[in-house]
């Protein structure tokens, strides 16, 4: 009797505490981009090698295709090379989901096996934020992961939430007020050229559950891409100041808008002084991400800690 206790306990341990078995990030993979059941149909391995060099392998294994890579990542990546190069399958961001539990799976002829020319593969840009994904929900945003997945992306830029972070930046530890921040903070529409220090305040303000929307938003798109361990890419403001004519140089207005524009700071200006500056390298990053920080608000040039404690909160926590 109590070997048979022992023996459920162990299963009930093994199963997780739910009673039902743990998927692999592939296998979910699988499931979302082909329905569910097509995880059954391959076989799936991740197996390093020495070199330690990104890689996948397109083989059959029980009359399954067979998919080894270095990582969950390499995997699904050669998952992409087998639908489109063996299955005839191609998966195009105007249509990032198939039917894949009945359609045939033909078997390789012998194993084929490609490596990655470059250790960082990179995605996106400011602009692409505003001009295609202002309005995106976690329904879309799984689907342009998948995506990302299929191709071997490892290095996406993450801006959602970083208005997230200067508002309460801005209310919470520097004694702005709600309306003040929201003066600053652009709209959804136009946060690629508010990060970029090209307007502020234009297309807003914001809602207070437009910031919860960004902040779970980004929550669950970090925590999907740490599922194939990828290395996202945090916005880091660097120098942005309130409209106060305190001594310093506003950017030049372009174009027929006449937008309010954040102001830089003159090189010979007190607030260029090297105690309101800092160079940090924030956790879990490469030596090529150190980040340099000039905070200059106008309104009260306290030193610093709280932007970038936050930041770099939201981009190495849950």
């Amino acid at each position: 009797m109590k070997k048979i206790l022992s023996s459920i306990l162990l299963l009930s341990l093994l199963l997780g505490v739910s009673g039902e078995i743990q998927t692999s990030p592939v296998d979910d993979f699988l499931n979302r981009i082909g329905g569910e059941g097509t995880s059954k149909r391959f076989v799936t391995v991740v197996k390093a090698m020495p070199d330690g060099q990104d890689y996948f392998t397109i083989d059959s294994e029980n009359g399954k295709p067979k998919i080894t890579g270095n990582s969950y990542l390499s995997v699904t990546t050669g998952i992409g090379w087998y639908l489109k190069y063996h299955a005839g399958i191609h998966l195009t961001w105007n249509r990032l989901t198939t039917d894949l539990t009945t359609v045939p799976l033909p078997l390789p002829q012998k194993p084929e096996t490609h490596r990655a020319n470059l250790k960082y593969r990179y995605y996106f840009n400011y602009c692409t934020y505003s001009y295609s994904m202002a309005f995106w929900d976690w329904e879309r945003w799984q689907k342009e992961i998948d995506w990302m997945a299929l191709h071997g992306v490892n290095m996406p830029l993450a801006l959602i939430g970083t208005e997230v972070v200067w508002y309460n930046i801005l209310v919470d530890n520097l004694g702005y007020t709600k309306e003040e921040a929201n003066a600053f903070v652009a709209g959804s529409a136009y946060q690629a050229w508010f990060l970029m220090n090209n307007l502020e305040g234009w297309g807003g303000p914001n809602p207070d559950n437009w910031y919860e929307r960004q902040k779970t938003l980004q929550q669950n798109i970090l925590s999907r891409m740490r599922e194939l361990c990828w290395q996202a890419i945090p916005e880091w403001c660097l120098i942005i100041s309130e409209q106060k004519k305190v001594g310093i140089l506003p950017r030049l207005n372009f174009g027929v808008a006449l937008f309010v524009r954040s102001f830089y700071a003159q090189p010979n200006h007190n607030l260029m002084k090297s105690q309101n500056i800092i160079t940090m390298k924030c956790a879990n990053c490469t030596a090529l991400r150190n980040i340099t920080v000039l905070i200059c608000f106008t309104k009260e040039t306290r030193r610093i800690a709280w932007i970038l404690r936050a930041l770099t909160a939201m981009f190495t926590t849950q």
